[in-house]
């Protein structure tokens, strides 16, 4: 009976991969707000890489409320304040203060540090700025959480 086992299927499974992702499945998930489908088209996990892809539904993610897309724009927007070249470094400051504060806000890690660090760059009408737009922010569903005729309440 020995004969007949095959002695590689373990081994093949401690190394074989998972499968990747194909492209109509990532959309699917970014669509639903994942925001880990918008990380796969950052660093071109199963799906082509593509940067403006991925900070499309990074963005959608992090207005839908998820703390890790809240992060990841923040680091985005802080990354790009820091070209002086750019004529609205002053905006991304704003954004990325905005962005980090309402991460930090969920306790998402490293997100206050983060907000600290930006607001040390920042005067005190950007950090006014800022708070309003934090204070004002609002979570927004997926959109295809809104058309879906499973759901039984109405707005």
């Amino acid at each position: 009976m020995l004969d007949s086992m095959d002695p590689l299927p373990w081994y093949r499974r401690l190394f074989s991969s998972a499968p990747e992702p194909d492209l109509k499945t990532t959309l699917a998930k970014a669509g639903q707000g994942d925001a880990d489908a918008s990380v796969m088209f950052a660093s071109g996990q199963g799906v082509p890489q593509n940067d403006t892809t991925a900070l499309m539904w990074t963005r959608k993610a992090a207005e839908g409320g998820d703390a890790g897309a809240q992060f990841r724009l923040g680091s985005r927007y802080h990354r790009t304040s820091m070209d002086r070249l750019q004529m609205d470094s002053a905006e991304c400051r704003i954004e990325a203060y905005k962005w980090f504060h309402l991460a930090s806000a969920q306790g998402y890690k490293g997100s206050a540090a983060a907000c600290e660090r930006v607001a040390l760059g920042m005067t005190r009408e950007e950090v006014a700025d800022g708070n309003q737009r934090m204070a004002a922010f609002v979570a927004r569903r997926p959109a295809t959480t809104l058309n879906d005729p499973s759901r039984t309440t109405t707005e």
